[in-house]
């Protein structure tokens, strides 16, 4: 609200006309003058020598035909910042774990994100996660929000340092059981559950109910190199995708190739400019989005100031 209240008392300072509920159904070019048609009946056109389009993300395709007699490239528009459904139910009782250094990818193909990793009870949240999805939206939506996620739970590691690591932690843990001596930057509980997983331990076992635990010392070959897999490739299955209402941001909007980004003037079109989302832009958290349309609507403003001057 501080922000829109600051827009609102400058845009009075400085007499700028604002209409409200007033939706744009048209923007033509003729005449060195843009003509911008309103939905509502009986309202005549508005005249403009310039015009910035800052009208945000659009869901779909639709959301664009104001645009369509101006003959501009427009990327099909996708979700993009999204969480992920998993298959099954073992991070369920996990929910609210997280694994602060993380390294996650979409198997087959080379795009791959890091950072904190959070589970929760549909399956995984956080900013690596975010930071895929936004990365990997349009291969996403190509495939229906079906995929394999491959999760580094060692930040990324490979296989030999996680397996160094391991030895060492072995080594100063031989007498200690596995299961209450995990790597560094996992918790106890999340260790167990993993283990579980690859069946290095039992459920039963980690009830107390059996006495089956190894310790550090008593792991065979196969048992290690299975907990460097669980470590270093550990796969899921992606069911879908997660979102609470709607998406944070989409992928999609008028294409790059069409604005000059010197600018953010139209390279068809002189006098029209775009800023925000309505481009094909977007980042991977909210406030670098909200800085992105904030920073390309400034360069729009000076660039129209010297043109008028």
């Amino acid at each position: 609200m501080q922000i829109v209240g600051t827009l609102t008392r400058l845009m009075d300072r400085y007499g700028v006309e604002l209409r409200l509920r007033h939706r744009v159904t048209r923007i033509e070019h003729t005449d060195d003058q843009y003509r911008i048609t309103l939905s509502d009946a009986g309202i005549t056109p508005i005249l403009a020598d310039k015009v910035i389009v800052t009208a945000g993300g659009k869901p779909s395709a639709r959301g664009f035909d104001m645009l369509a007699p101006l003959g501009l490239k427009i990327e099909a528009p996708v979700p993009s910042l999204f969480t992920f459904n998993i298959e099954g139910r073992w991070h369920t009782t996990l929910m609210g774990c997280v694994v602060e250094n993380a390294q996650v990818t979409l198997a087959g193909t080379k795009i791959k994100a890091s950072g904190p990793l959070l589970l929760t009870h549909w399956g995984m949240s956080g900013p690596a996660i975010l930071r895929l999805s936004s990365y990997a939206a349009r291969a996403l939506a190509e495939n229906d929000y079906k995929g394999t996620l491959v999760v580094n739970w060692m930040g990324g590691m490979t296989d030999e340092a996680a397996r160094d690591a391991l030895r060492k932690l072995a080594a100063d843990n031989t007498r200690k059981l596995v299961t209450t001596t995990p790597p560094a930057g996992l918790t106890t509980r999340f260790w167990q559950s993993l283990l579980v997983r690859y069946g290095i331990v039992t459920e039963a076992a980690i009830a107390g109910e059996e006495s089956t635990i190894p310790r550090w010392a008593e792991l065979g070959k196969k048992q290690f190199s299975r907990i460097v897999t669980a470590l270093t490739a550990d796969e899921h299955r992606i069911t879908g995708r997660c979102a609470f209402k709607e998406e944070f941001v989409t992928c999609g909007g008028v294409s790059l190739s069409e604005i000059n980004p010197n600018t953010m003037e139209s390279r068809k079109h002189s006098g029209l400019y775009f800023a925000g989302e309505i481009l094909d832009v977007d980042a991977v958290t909210g406030g670098f989005n909200l800085q992105a349309a904030w920073s390309m609507g400034y360069v729009a403003a000076q660039h129209i100031l010297e043109t008028i001057k």
